[in-house]
C-alpha cells in the first residue's frame, strides 16, 4: 500500500502521477462523481423471548376486558370485476366491546348526530339497524355470505377481535411459535399461533422490536387465507393496558376496509357493560330480515 505523501513532496508526486495518467496534448480532464451509497440506518431494537413476548401481549394488550370510546370510522368498499372502490366519508362513533363475544356501534349523521346504522354482536347473533332504510338485519355470526355490495358484507362481529386483542395460549402444548422479520428499516417478532389441533395457522402477531409495540395482527381462515388484516398505530397507556387507537381492519373476502380512530380522551377501560347494552330491540314497523 503506498503512503499518503504530505507537503512539497507530495505535491510533486502527485503532479507526476497526473501527467503519467494523462499524456501531453490533452488539456481536459475527464472526471465523473460517484455518489456513495450511505449504508441504512440500522434502527436500536430490543431483545425478548417468548415467554416475554406471550406475556406482553397477554397482560398489555389482551389484558382489557372492556372498552368504551368515541371515535370516527371510515369505510371503504372494494367492487367486484371493476377497477376503482367506494369510499364512504368519515363519520363520528360510538363503540363498547366486552370480552369474549359483545361488541356495539352506532354510527352517527355528522350534521345532526342520529344514528345512521346501528350493529351490536353478542351470544353467537349479530343484529343490524338501519332507521334510513327501515331495515333490520339479523343472524348467526358463523354464517358466511357474501354479497356484491361491500357495505352489506360489514359485521360488528369482524371489529371485535380488532378492539379486544385475544389472548394466546400458554403452556407447553400451547402452539406458539416465534420468528423474526425484516421489512423497510424496522426488524419484528412474528408470533404465529397455531389452532387448538396444530394443523393450521390461526393468527400471526407483530411486534416492532424498536418499541416492542404490537402493529399488526393477521387471522387465517381453514383454508390458509387470510380473513382478516389488522394494522394499529397511536397506543396509549390505560393502567397497565395497552390500546391502540388507531385501526386499520382489512377484509380481503369481504372486500371492504374499516379505518377507526378512537378519541384517548373518550377512552374507558374495565366499566361493567351489561347484556342490554348489546341488544338491539327490533323497532316497530321495521322490516326484519333474517339472514340463514
Amino acid at each position: 500500500m503506498i503512503p499518503p505523501a504530505s507537503g512539497p513532496a507530495g505535491r510533486a508526486l502527485l503532479a507526476l502521477l497526473m501527467l503519467a495518467l494523462f499524456p501531453a496534448g490533452c488539456r481536459k480532464i475527464i472526471k465523473t462523481k460517484v455518489r456513495v451509497e450511505e449504508a441504512p440506518v440500522q434502527r436500536q431494537v430490543l431483545h425478548s423471548t417468548l415467554p416475554d413476548l406471550v406475556q406482553l401481549v397477554n397482560s398489555s394488550y389482551a389484558g382489557v376486558e372492556s372498552l368504551v370510546a368515541k371515535m370516527s370510522l371510515e369505510l371503504q368498499g372494494d367492487l367486484p370485476d371493476e377497477n376503482y372502490y367506494e369510499r364512504y366519508r368519515e363519520t363520528p362513533a360510538q363503540i363498547i366491546a366486552r370480552r369474549p363475544d359483545s361488541i356495539r356501534i352506532n354510527v352517527q349523521n355528522p350534521l345532526t348526530r342520529t344514528t345512521v346504522v346501528a350493529m351490536a354482536s353478542s351470544r353467537a347473533r349479530f343484529q343490524i339497524w338501519a332507521p334510513t332504510r327501515n331495515k333490520f338485519v339479523t343472524g348467526s355470526t358463523d354464517l358466511e355470505r357474501s354479497h356484491d355490495n361491500p357495505i352489506y358484507n360489514v359485521r360488528p362481529e369482524h371489529v371485535l377481535p380488532a378492539i379486544l386483542i385475544e389472548p394466546l395460549p400458554v403452556g407447553p402444548s400451547a402452539g406458539v411459535l416465534l420468528i423474526e422479520e425484516t421489512a423497510a428499516g424496522a426488524r419484528y417478532y412474528v408470533l404465529l399461533e397455531l389452532d387448538s389441533d396444530k394443523a393450521r395457522l390461526k393468527r400471526r402477531l407483530w411486534i416492532e422490536r424498536g418499541k416492542l409495540e404490537l402493529v399488526r395482527q393477521d387471522y387465517y381462515d381453514a383454508d390458509g387465507a387470510v380473513a382478516g388484516s389488522i394494522r394499529y398505530t397511536a397506543p396509549v397507556a390505560v393502567g397497565q393496558a395497552a390500546v391502540n387507537t388507531g385501526i386499520v381492519l382489512e377484509r380481503p373476502r369481504d372486500r371492504y376496509t374499516l379505518r377507526l380512530q378512537l378519541d384517548p380522551k373518550s377512552l374507558k377501560t374495565g366499566r361493567r357493560l351489561e347484556e342490554r347494552h348489546f341488544d338491539l330491540p327490533v323497532p316497530p314497523g321495521a322490516e326484519l330480515i333474517e339472514l340463514r
